[in-house]
C-alpha cells in the first residue's frame, strides 16, 4: 500500500521488498539486480580488438564522434564493487559483437578475455552474471536479413557460451520488436 507519508523511494523500496518476500515463501527466484548495456557504458575503447559497431557507423555519419561510455570498460571492479554495496544478487551485461569477433568472425581472444575477467568480477562479488548476446551492438556492414549475419551470430553465440562457462543465464536477442519495427521497418536505429 502507497504512504503518502514516505518518501517514493521509500515506498518503491518497501514495494520489491514485499514483493521478493511473496515471491520467496511462494518457492519463485527473484533476482534484484542491475543492468548495463556494452555500448553505452564501455564505448569504443578499441584497445583490445573492437571495432566498429553499427551505432559507430551512425555517430559518424550524424556527424557525432564515437562514443566513449561510461568508462565501465577500464573501471567495472569499482562499479561492480557498488552494484555489491546496494545489495544486489544479478548483474545484467550485453556483449559487444565487434569486441568479440574480429571483422571476418574469428575470435578475438582480448575482447572474450575481458569478458571473462567482467564475470569473475561478478561471480566474486556474490553476484549472478546475465548475459544477452545481442542488444543492438552488431559489428559494421552486418545485417538480419542476409543468412551469414545468422550464421556469424551463431558462432559468436558459440564463442561467448564457450568462453564464459560460469554464465547460467543468457539472452539471445534485446528486443527483437524493436530491432524489426524501429530499425528495418522505420529506419529510426541502426
Amino acid at each position: 500500500k502507497y504512504d503518502k507519508a514516505l518518501p517514493p523511494e521509500e515506498n518503491l523500496l518497501a514495494a520489491l521488498t514485499a514483493a521478493v518476500e511473496k515471491g520467496k515463501k511462494e518457492g519463485r527466484k527473484f533476482l534484484f539486480g542491475t543492468s548495463t548495456v556494452a555500448f553505452q557504458v564501455e564505448g569504443h575503447s578499441s584497445g583490445d580488438g573492437r571495432h566498429d559497431s553499427v551505432w559507430d557507423a551512425a555517430d559518424k555519419k550524424a556527424g557525432r564522434k564515437p562514443s566513449e561510455g561510461a568508462g565501465f570498460h577500464d573501471k567495472f571492479e569499482q562499479d561492480i564493487a557498488k552494484a555489491k554495496d546496494m545489495a544486489f544478487d544479478a548483474f545484467h551485461f550485453s556483449i559487444s559483437w565487434s569486441r568479440v569477433m574480429t571483422k571476418d568472425n574469428k575470435p578475438n581472444h582480448k575482447g572474450v578475455s575481458y569478458y571473462q575477467r567482467l564475470v569473475k568480477a561478478i561471480k566474486a562479488n556474490g553476484m549472478e552474471p546475465i548475459a544477452t548476446l545481442y542488444h543492438w551492438d552488431m559489428p559494421q556492414g552486418k545485417d538480419w536479413r542476409v543468412k551469414s549475419t545468422v550464421d556469424d551470430f551463431a558462432a559468436f553465440a558459440e564463442v561467448m557460451y564457450t568462453g564464459l562457462p560460469s554464465v547460467n543465464t543468457w539472452i539471445t536477442i534485446h528486443d527483437p520488436y524493436a530491432i524489426c519495427h524501429f530499425g528495418y521497418h522505420q529506419g529510426t536505429i541502426p
